[in-house]
């Protein structure tokens, strides 16, 4: 249990400290090891040592930077999804405009 904490306070550092350069696989990985180990400590009928204990501490004060960079993705993802569905719309009415195999007949004399 000792060692799988101080991997995720480590991750957890490493992450907030490189924030801005973060992706989502990187947060994607962090997540998921931080909900093994949320899982492994539940399931522990031990009580928690204090050097633990100061680690989830300083997790939990890195959260908050964590949250801020993720919630930054998703308000870009979704920005990104506005654009595609504009542009889709806008080809949309573009293509229903278009008819294909049709003439344009100028009676002009």
């Amino acid at each position: 249990m000792l060692e799988q904490v101080k991997k995720l306070h480590s991750m957890t550092l490493t992450i907030s400290d490189i924030i801005d350069q973060t992706d989502v696989d990187q947060l994607l990985d962090l997540v998921e090891f931080r909900e093994k180990v949320i899982k492994s400590l539940q399931s522990c009928n031990e009580p928690v040592p204090e050097e633990i204990q100061f680690m989830l501490r300083e997790i939990q004060y890195c959260n908050d930077i964590i949250v801020g960079r993720i919630r930054e993705l998703m308000e870009e993802a979704a920005a990104g999804l506005q654009s595609f569905n504009r542009f889709s719309q806008q080809k949309k009415v573009y293509e229903q405009a278009y008819t294909a195999n049709s003439y344009f007949v100028d009676k002009r004399n």
